[in-house]
């Protein structure tokens, strides 16, 4: 199985998409149980999704971690 990684932005626009698909984003937060204030924090960035709203949108948080060359001293 390969895994599609997506970037914050990406995933904002799935919470947006999301939220018009059911109608607001109180409805898409009732549905799921979440607090309609959490999703507004996550959109305006002064808080990660959490894991009940990536469950909400089918996504897992998976850390990444990149080789860097590191200068000589």
């Amino acid at each position: 199985m390969t895994l599609k990684l997506l970037g914050l932005e990406q995933v904002y626009a799935l919470i947006k998409s999301a939220c018009a698909a059911a109608g607001g984003q109180k409805a898409w937060a009732r549905h799921y149980g979440l607090a309609p204030s959490s999703i507004t924090e996550v959109l305006h960035g002064r808080r990660d999704p959490g894991p009940g709203l990536l469950r909400a949108l089918g996504l897992q948080h998976v850390p990444r971690y990149a080789k860097v060359r590191i200068p000589n001293r």
